[in-house]
């Protein structure tokens, strides 16, 4: 099954020059010897005399023992040594490529099989970015492209089969950007075999947590690079069917800052999908109305208002293509009044422009701390552990979970970052440090007794919100599989015991970066 992936382009260019080139070659040899064999005093009389023949006119050796004596003959050697430029060029550049493409490489690998082997079927832009940021992050991985790329990297007419035989250390392939169905069939088999496969791709029952969906890694970066203000709440979402839910979904779960906060999201785009999926909004939040204490979610079909634009605290271009954006932001800044700050999704990064912030790149995204996650796996980690420990023969260990339920994780990991902001009181922090969290977690200590309830029931909410978005909903009895939790109820009906619980939440950020 590893064979049914292809191979490099090294091994796919198109070989019907050199196949045509040979059967002209034998055409010629056997024109030769045909026409020679009964001449008088030839030296050619075979096909391997033929062969002699042109082989010593082509290096223009030129040693006599072998001369035609008919017309014909000396036609084709004229030929003969027409072609030998092209011939020995053929050659030399034959050789060139198996020595740079396949020894030199194949000896750079044999030397260094034991270092982390990073491979990419194709060379598009995101698996080049992805490559870049890895050799920048570590300089002993090892990146392998199955398909021919710039001059100097490593490519290779290799099989992932064959790359695995060979490898002493870890593997991970990579198949980003545009993944036809037939690749991620291919890349699923892959990952049966011992190595990491991450794969962009909307199956994650195939990848698990191998799966990446840049919309997702995207929104997560966006509202962990630009959280918001203390002055924001408006936010007016203007997209398409991919990259507008995740941003939604993601605000709603990152965006929380009080329990009775009042944020104004306003959605503008292709939203079927999202109140189809997510039909238990109303549960915790104001939909197409306004409700005191809650966040509200406004949708329309119809372009945005001169008014709301004005008033808006902030605008997010989030069309799923480059081209949506760049009309969309061009029409905004000649045609409307502006007031909020302007941030439009593109594949590259474009010359700086007022009032105007560039997210979603593809050298932003196809990083490893996106695509792996490492970072956000291991804070999870943290977070899973302690409720593992109440029940350990119930609760399997971190690697045997379930997506869905490391997932479950990843939501208060996301949500270090605004607890920190709350801590400290700084909504300008963007990265969680171990400086910060040394400082976050001596605040915390400080509050705690004043605001414990304050702390526990935001906890609470985002829970509470998490699973409200993947539609459960109360019920005395906890059914997982019927999505029911006798846990989604205010936090004023929590039994004391409950209550404490949330605190691990907060006390997490203690242990992010042991001292």
């Amino acid at each position: 099954m590893l064979d049914e992936l292809e191979e490099c382009s090294v091994r796919k260019k198109r070989y019907w020059l050199p196949i045509a080139g040979a059967a002209l070659y034998l055409f010629l040899l056997v024109l030769l010897s045909y026409s020679e064999k009964d001449a008088a005093g030839t030296q050619i009389t075979n096909l391997s005399d033929a062969f002699w023949y042109s082989i010593v006119t082509m290096t223009t050796v030129g040693y006599g023992d072998a001369v035609p004596q008919t017309a014909f003959g000396r036609v084709i050697g004229c030929i003969f040594l027409f072609i030998s430029l092209g011939v020995l060029t053929s050659l030399l550049s034959l050789a060139y490529s198996l020595v740079m493409g396949r020894l030199i490489p194949r000896i750079r690998l044999w030397y260094h099989r034991a270092y982390p082997w990073h491979v990419f079927p194709k060379a598009n832009a995101e698996s080049i970015a992805m490559a870049s940021a890895l050799e920048a992050e570590n300089p002993q991985n090892v990146t392998i492209f199955l398909e021919e790329q710039n001059p100097g990297d490593m490519t290779l007419s290799l099989s992932p089969a064959q790359i695995l035989d060979m490898a002493k250390g870890p593997v991970s392939f990579y198949f980003l950007g545009d993944t036809p169905p037939e690749i991620c069939r291919s890349a699923a088999a892959l990952a049966k075999s011992p190595c990491r496969v991450f794969c962009g791709t909307q199956f994650p029952e195939c990848f698990g947590d191998g799966t990446f969906l840049p919309e997702k890694a995207g929104a997560r970066l966006y509202w962990r690079a630009h959280p918001l203000g203390e002055h924001e709440k408006t936010v007016l979402l203007i997209g398409g069917e991919r990259w507008l839910p995740m941003l939604l979904e993601q605000a709603l779960l990152v965006n929380l800052y009080s329990p009775d906060q009042q944020l104004q999201y306003y959605v503008y785009g292709d939203h079927g999908v999202f109140l189809r999926d997510h039909y238990r909004l109303e549960e915790f939040c104001a939909v197409n109305g306004s409700i005191p204490g809650r966040d509200s979610i406004w949708f329309h079909n119809r372009f945005p208002s001169p008014e709301l634009l004005a008033q808006a605290d902030r605008i997010i271009l989030c069309g799923d293509t480059q081209e949506e954006n760049l009309t969309m932001l061009n029409h905004l800044r000649t045609f409307f009044p502006v007031a909020g700050t302007l941030y439009a999704r593109l594949d590259h990064a474009l010359p700086e422009r007022e009032n105007v912030i560039i997210f979603g790149t593809v050298e932003e995204l196809y990083t490893p701390e996106n695509v792996i996650h490492a970072a956000l796996d291991d804070t999870a980690r943290k977070i899973y552990e302690p409720y593992r420990q109440m029940d350990p023969g119930r609760n399997p260990e971190w690697d045997a979970l379930p997506l869905e339920s490391k997932e479950d994780n990843y939501a208060p990991a996301d949500h270090v970052l605004p607890k920190l902001q709350i801590l400290l009181d700084d909504r300008r922090i963007t990265a969680v440090t171990a400086e910060i969290c040394a400082k976050g977690m001596a605040a915390y200590r400080a509050q705690f007794p004043e605001r414990q309830d304050f702390f526990r029931e935001l906890e609470h909410l985002r829970w509470c919100r998490w699973r409200y978005l993947r539609n459960w909903t109360y019920a005395p009895q906890r059914n997982n599989a019927q999505r029911k939790h006798n846990l989604l109820c205010p936090y004023q009906m929590l039994s004391e015991s409950e209550k404490q619980k949330d605190d691990s939440a907060w006390e997490v950020i203690g242990t992010l970066f042991p001292q």
